[in-house]
């Protein structure tokens, strides 16, 4: 399931922006995957739900009959919110057909909370400030996306901007 390594982009594992104080919700704890995900292509990695503001367990976001885009994001990232209106596009015209989520990191939840509300996001977007959601698919950069097939196996990965006609064709 892993891709190769996408490793240029708007930045890296080995730096990121300085979080807002008083934003953290907190250490964060380690969830179990639940009982109906054992099966799931997701790394076990507990992250938090932007929309919902709650840790949750990203395994348990498996794919379900549809493809799933991974979008690989950071709240500081110009490119990511340069590309953030073709993405919430893109999940709109492909509802029910391709499911959307968001991962960001670098960043604390209160400056992704802000970012999903200023680019008004209406798919589930992600906090993970410590890379292990994206470690297992080769990305070490932002922006940049992974399609899995309705059974979690990768279909392709890409960095920079959203390349619609290839995602598409390979979700087909």
């Amino acid at each position: 399931m892993t891709v190769a390594a996408i490793a240029t982009g708007c930045g890296a594992t080995d730096g990121g922006a300085e979080g807002s104080a008083g934003a953290d919700p907190g250490p964060r704890p380690q969830l179990p995957r639940a009982a109906a995900a054992a099966a799931s292509p997701l790394p076990e990695v507990t992250v938090w739900d932007v929309g919902n503001a709650e840790w949750t367990q990203f395994a348990d976001l498996r794919p379900g009959t549809t493809p799933l885009l991974l979008w690989f994001w950071a709240p500081h990232c110009p490119a990511c919110a340069a590309e953030a209106p073709d993405v919430v596009d893109f999940a709109a015209a492909h509802r029910g057909r391709i499911d959307v989520v968001g991962i960001g990191t670098q960043d604390d939840p209160q400056m992704a909370r802000e970012f999903v509300e200023r680019h008004q996001v209406p798919f589930t977007m992600l906090c993970d400030q410590g890379f292990d959601s994206w470690t297992p698919f080769g990305v070490r950069a932002q922006p940049a996306f992974v399609l899995l097939d309705a059974e979690g196996r990768s279909l392709g990965g890409w960095l920079g901007d959203l390349p619609e006609a290839e995602v598409v064709e390979l979700a087909a």
